[in-house]
């Protein structure tokens, strides 16, 4: 058994965490998000299966949104507002407490896309300022970690995607932080 590390006065057992770990993915799979978000909740906040599991259901959150935007262009009709509206919702809290919970030492590859999600997402809801700092000062910040040259990013086989993809967004980001500011010229440097 292992303690909870956010309730020590529940023991919850190791097999227990397999099990919801492995239920919640295989729902994941088949976007079943209902059965997804029971499955997750049985594993504590504070365990690294959590962040981990997480942050793949913010990304699969993430492009089911993006999903929904491309079935809604091509058939307005086909789905409503309110639902698009909602994975974008579910999405931006799944990789905001992903991210938001990770160590300085648990960077890995999937936790990078999900702080390069969080900033298009925040850009989404007209958050820009918001957006910004996840792009260039969060605890992983994916402009700071293409910089850094991190071994998440560099190592990986999707490395160039992963630059290509935080430049494109950076210079989404800093557009739309140039259309909201007043004072313009730190984004123009930028």
């Amino acid at each position: 058994h292992t303690r909870s590390l956010c309730d020590w006065s529940s023991d919850v057992c190791s097999s227990d965490l397999d099990a919801a770990s492995t239920l919640a993915q295989m729902a994941l799979l088949n976007k079943d998000f209902e059965k997804v978000e029971k499955y997750y909740a049985m594993i504590p906040a504070g365990h690294s299966r959590h962040m981990m599991l997480g942050t793949r259901i913010g990304q699969k959150r993430w492009f089911d949104y993006k999903d929904k935007l491309r079935q809604q262009e091509s058939d307005p009709s086909s789905i409503s507002q309110s639902d698009i509206d909602a994975s974008l919702a579910a999405a931006k809290s799944y990789l905001a407490d992903s991210v938001q919970s990770a160590q300085p030492g648990e960077v890995s590859y999937d936790l990078a896309l999900g702080s390069l999600l969080l900033v298009d997402a925040h850009l989404e809801t007209g958050d820009v300022d918001q957006a910004v700092r996840q792009l260039e000062s969060a605890d992983v910040a994916p402009l700071d970690l293409i910089k850094e040259k991190h071994p998440a990013i560099m190592e990986s086989s999707a490395r160039e995607l992963f630059i290509r993809e935080t430049f494109k967004i950076a210079v989404k980001a800093y557009l739309a932080a140039l259309g909201s500011q007043p004072d313009n010229s730190q984004w123009i440097d930028k």
